[in-house]
């Protein structure tokens, strides 16, 4: 039995979804919920998810909401390893460290997308470029300083884990914006090093596909 994936493509939480069931050959359904079309507020849509947001999972009647939440669910039910996330305490603990601090860091390279691209939010109240830019380069900056050091992959691991498929979805939304990832030197080579994972490439070919009309020449 395959697991349902709700998602929209361009939904940086959705793709990491995506990419950890590629990564983990973990098999799987994408339903597809367009954000432009408003499907996550359809009442269908709505029993899997009441917070009508992506991505969610239905599991054989089992739903699920939250994206780390649903990393980590996958992870300890269907994963035929766990490289991605491993058994060792220690090791998983940093990872969860790292997944928590996400949600008010990392993640707000959202916000900068966001302001950076009105045209998408008609009617919404948008913070600056200006302010979110200079927020996004001190997170980007404590990502590289404190959770990647001098390290291939995010909390010490020697392979991609769920934490960097996280992250790097989140960061790769900043193509989208004027914002140049190249004054993080060490940051950017991790960045290209998840990207060039084959399920983070199949999870943004869409991605990647909207990219190049909006920007046809991103600072990749």
């Amino acid at each position: 039995m395959s697991v349902n994936i709700y998602m929209d493509y361009m939904s940086q939480p959705s793709r990491a979804i995506l990419a950890y069931c590629l990564a983990a050959e973990i098999p799987h359904k994408v339903v597809e919920i367009r954000l432009a079309k408003l499907a996550h507020k359809d009442s269908e849509f709505l029993k899997i998810n009441p917070f009508g947001k992506v991505p969610a999972i239905e599991d054989q009647g089992f739903t699920l909401f939250e994206s780390h939440a649903i990393l980590t669910y996958l992870a300890n039910k269907h994963a035929k390893t766990d490289s991605f996330y491993p058994k060792d305490l220690k090791k998983r603990a940093l990872i969860d460290a790292y997944l928590h601090w996400h949600h008010l860091n990392t993640r707000r390279c959202a916000l900068l997308f966001q302001a950076s691209n009105p045209q998408f939010f008609p009617g919404m109240k948008l913070p600056s470029v200006e302010s979110e830019t200079k927020a996004v380069k001190r997170i980007l900056k404590t990502l590289e300083d404190v959770f990647l050091k001098d390290g291939k992959y995010l909390c010490g691991q020697d392979s991609i884990s769920i934490a960097d498929i996280s992250a790097a979805c989140e960061i790769a939304q900043l193509y989208m914006t004027n914002y140049d990832l190249n004054q993080h030197t060490k940051l950017k080579e991790w960045l290209d090093r998840c990207l060039a994972h084959p399920a983070m490439k199949e999870a943004h070919k869409v991605f990647f596909k909207v990219l190049g009309k909006i920007k046809p020449n991103p600072k990749l």
